[in-house]
Formats: C-alpha cells, sequence, structure tokens
C-alpha cells in the first residue's frame, strides 16, 4: 500500500507530543472527527489529517476486558474494585507486555509476571490472585506454553494457594490454530492426566475477520451457542495491539463488539451485552459503555437492563515513519 505523504512539519509536531510522555490522542474521539469530516473548517482546523500509519500498545486500562469469561486471560486485567483500578502494563524491548500491576482498589500488587522464549513467544506466565474464600490468603497460578509448530498450543496450569498448602493441579488446555494463526478450537481439561476433555469451544468468524459464534461443547452430553456476535464497529480491535493479548483473550476479531450475547451452559436466561465506544485518532477504543439486558427463557420475556460497565484505556503510540 502506497503510503501518503504527510507536511514534516505535522509529523514532528505529533513526534514531539509523543516524546512529552501524554497521549495527544486521547481527547480525539470519533466525535469529533465525524464533526470535522462533516463540518470542514470546524474550530477552526478543517478536515482530519491525512491517514498516518501508527503502531499502538495498551498502556493502562481500569476493567477487565475480556468479552467472555472462558478465556485465558479474563481476570488479567481485573483486581478487587475493576471500575476504580488502574492498571499499568510494562513491556519489553520486542513490544510484548512483561509485568501488569494493579493500583487501586484492596491491594497495590503485581498481578503477572510475562516470559518469552528465543522466538520471543509467550513461553510463562505467572499471575497471582486473591482469594477471600480462602480466608483472605493470595495464591498463584503458573501457566506454561508448549507450542506444536503453528496449528496448536498445550497450556498447563499449577496453582499454589499460599505457603501453607502444597501446589496442586489445575489441569490444561489445547488450542488449535487456523491458517491465520487464531483460535478456532479450545480443549480445556480438569487435571494433567485427562485424556478427555471437559468441554470443548469451537470459534466461527465471518468474511470481515471478525468473531460471529462460539459453540459450547460438553463431550457424550450436547452442545449449545455460548456466545452470538451481531454487530462490530469498523474501528481497530484494541487485542490487535498485540498478539499476546489475542491469545489471552481469545480475540482475533478486526473490529469491536457492539452487540452481542451469551447464555452460559444451564442457564435459563441470556445476556445481551451493547457497547458504545470512543477512540483515539489511531482508531483503537479509548473507553467503552458496556451495557447488559437479560432475557429470561422460561417467560420469553427481557427482564431488565442493568450492569452498565465504564472502561477506560490509554496507549502508547508512535507513528512509523517511511523509510527515506
Amino acid at each position: 500500500m502506497k503510503l501518503l505523504r504527510t507536511p514534516p512539519s505535522f509529523l514532528a509536531i505529533l513526534l514531539l507530543l509523543v516524546a512529552c510522555g501524554e497521549d495527544p490522542l486521547r481527547d480525539v474521539t470519533e466525535r469529533n472527527l465525524t464533526t470535522r469530516e462533516a463540518n470542514p473548517g470546524t474550530m477552526g482546523i478543517g478536515p482530519p489529517p491525512p491517514q498516518i500509519p501508527w503502531t499502538c500498545s495498551i498502556a493502562t486500562s481500569t476493567e477487565a476486558l475480556a468479552y467472555h469469561f472462558y478465556a485465558l486471560g479474563d481476570q488479567f486485567f481485573q483486581g478487587q474494585d475493576p471500575a476504580a483500578e488502574i492498571v499499568p502494563i510494562e513491556y519489553n524491548n520486542q513490544g510484548n507486555p512483561t509485568r501488569i500491576k494493579t493500583y487501586g482498589g484492596f491491594f497495590d500488587s503485581t498481578r503477572s509476571v510475562f516470559s518469552y522464549d528465543a522466538s520471543a513467544r509467550l513461553r510463562r506466565l505467572v499471575r497471582n490472585g486473591y482469594h477471600m474464600i480462602n480466608n483472605g490468603l493470595n495464591y498463584t497460578t503458573t501457566y506454561s506454553f508448549v507450542y506444536h509448530g503453528t496449528t496448536s498450543v498445550t497450556v498447563s496450569r499449577v496453582t499454589t494457594p499460599s505457603a501453607l498448602w502444597p501446589p496442586f493441579d489445575t489441569g490444561y488446555t489445547k488450542l488449535y490454530l487456523d491458517a491465520e494463526g487464531r483460535i478456532k478450537e479450545k480443549r480445556e481439561y480438569l487435571t494433567s492426566t485427562d485424556a478427555t476433555a471437559q468441554y470443548i469451544l469451537k470459534y466461527a468468524y465471518n468474511s470481515a475477520g471478525n468473531l460471529s459464534t462460539i459453540l459450547y461443547i460438553e463431550p457424550n452430553e450436547g452442545q449449545m451457542t455460548l456466545a452470538r456476535f451481531d454487530a462490530y464497529d469498523t474501528k481497530k480491535n484494541l487485542y490487535k495491539t498485540n498478539k499476546v493479548w489475542q491469545m489471552l483473550m481469545e480475540q482475533y476479531s478486526n473490529n469491536n463488539p457492539t452487540d452481542f450475547t451469551i447464555q452460559w451452559p444451564g442457564a435459563e436466561f441470556k445476556m445481551r451485552f451493547t457497547v458504545q465506544y470512543l477512540y483515539n485518532l489511531p482508531g483503537y477504543p479509548i473507553s467503552f459503555d458496556r451495557e447488559r439486558n437479560d432475557y429470561y427463557i422460561p417467560t420469553g420475556q427481557w427482564q431488565y437492563a442493568c450492569c452498565t460497565v465504564h472502561s477506560e484505556m490509554t496507549y502508547n503510540c508512535q507513528v512509523v515513519l517511511p523509510n527515506p
């Protein structure tokens, strides 16, 4: 793709703002851009600038970001008070996350530590947690990743409740990948010696490269649609900033879902989520509001709207300059 030429002075200003440690893109929302396109000259700055190639990484988040809670990484961002906590993320020189911390809520600690192999693939992840039901004791879960070519990944888990108890086996997960490197099937095993999966998830993608359905299968029991994604925006999916987030969150979609429905196995209700986003200039969400509506299956009625969640995230973004 041929890059459009951009005035050097404009690039210089952007680079200067990024270098100063502030996020100059945070207040440039989709609403601003739409206004400028519809009314050139609004606020004295005219239409938006030419398309610019960006590279971005998630810097902080204030809420758990998983769209369904069977994901490997469903709690990596979440602490005791997800609406209040600011979760900063540290990266290495190759752009991969190395540490997630938690500030706010009830504690101030390192949530997760990542390590990689010589090919820069995620090899080990140690996640620290906190269980009130276990007398408020901390626990640690270690995930180990073994890659089988480019077609599958085995993720084993060992949990250590505290210094008072020995580690115990919490099973393993097998991820099967399609030709594009996306998860197409996930098998979950309760213990490291199990040969039969407790359940299987199958992921289907549409022609736009977005996740369309997640099928839940219990061997010898039956199957059901766990999640259905009915609508997406046209902007960049926040997990596309890094392949590690895509694998852990099991989210390879090109865009961000705006309308999706989840039904847990055995539940008598469905949960429909609608999401509204604001974006930065490169096109990644800087905040979203997710509202939940419950559909009670026995009566065939929508019960109520509840549980609106507001989340914010910041990014470190850089302009990718063309070679001279």
